[in-house]
């Protein structure tokens, strides 16, 4: 054997070696990296600070009513190769914010209040928009005076007379609402169970599916999640915050357990007695949904047809060489 054999051997014994130490990064370890990156798995994790806000300066006007109305985004808004999406209809994940004030009120007319009355919210033809209706209220004072004479002289009453006004409008204000996340396909599972004497397991395979952020799998009251991606939680320039869907570094990013290892992104669970035990959900950003799988059992017995047919092709495949060469040195 020359040592270049020596080498490639020496090389695939370290990655055998290497390969079952990726079980992985705890999960302590593995949410701190999330806090301090930023980043979460569920768009409902996504924290909302409204004074963060930058409004728009379109200032809308009527009589003495002034305000700015804005659709400042939509929140559990994901950001995926190019476009936005939330969960469902624009109408219910529109961020309102409004500033209201009154304008040209000067000595002697005092403002009351102003209300929000009503407000609208609808989507049409991608476009959100909602319509704000707005109430008013002012005064305007004038003092008064009267003299009122009898037997014993006149008295002087002094008093302030207010006349109420009252004043309606409607501001508006539109924005191109994100797309409706897509309809999860959600795939199959085929569990394969080795049931074999020397080391039984159950392996699952995790496909990298569209729209599929990762999985969990629970057995025996033990869970472990794999995620192929995550919600880098970044700001769009208003200040409001998107998760953009990134892809995991790291694919060891569960904790380190008895029952549960991993290889590639394959789940191994040191365990044949799955029964209905195993439940696998499928992890959107906004959700997750529970997977049907199917089960193949692979024996002993199996095995063993394996290896008794292999082993007769090889016998058979040496007695034709046998047959071969008695044949050429008779010659």
């Amino acid at each position: 054997m020359g040592w270049k054999s020596g080498v490639c051997i020496c090389i695939i014994i370290l990655l055998l070696c290497i390969v079952p130490c990726q079980a992985g990064m705890s999960s302590d370890i593995f949410y701190r990296f999330l806090n301090n990156s930023k980043t979460v798995t569920n768009a409902n994790d996504i924290v909302y600070v409204e004074s963060n806000y930058i409004l728009n300066n379109t200032v809308q006007s009527h009589k003495h009513l002034r305000g700015i109305v804005d659709i400042v985004g939509f929140g559990q808004m994901v950001y995926i190769d190019g476009e936005y999406y939330i969960p469902g209809p624009p109408e219910d994940h529109a961020i309102i914010k409004t500033k209201l004030w009154d304008e040209g009120l000067n000595w002697n007319n005092n403002f009351d209040w102003i209300k929000i009355t009503d407000e609208r919210i609808t989507t049409e033809d991608n476009i959100t928009t909602v319509e704000i209706d707005i109430y008013l209220k002012w005064h305007h004072s004038e003092l008064k005076t009267r003299t009122v004479c009898g037997l014993n002289g006149c008295t002087t009453y002094k008093w302030i007379s207010k006349t109420y006004y009252h004043e309606y409008a409607t501001f508006t204000a539109s924005k191109t609402a994100p797309q409706i996340y897509p309809e999860t396909i959600i795939p199959e599972l085929n569990v394969i169970v080795y049931n074999d004497s020397i080391k039984p397991k159950t392996i699952i395979h995790l496909p990298n599916t569209a729209y599929i952020m990762g999985y969990t799998i629970e057995f025996k009251n033990e869970s472990v999640e794999y995620f192929n991606s995550v919600l880098s939680v970044e700001t769009q320039d208003n200040g409001l915050p998107f998760g953009n869907i990134t892809k995991v570094a790291s694919q060891s990013i569960y904790a380190d357990s008895e029952m549960f290892s991993r290889a590639g992104q394959n789940i191994i669970i040191k365990s044949t007695e799955i029964n209905d035990s195993l439940r696998i959900y499928a992890m959107t950003p906004f959700d997750e949904m529970e997977i049907d799988y199917t089960v193949t059992n692979y024996s002993d017995a199996q095995m063993l047809d394996n290896v008794q047919l292999s082993s007769a092709f090889s016998l058979l495949m040496l007695a034709w060489v046998i047959v071969f060469l008695l044949k050429y040195y008779r010659k």
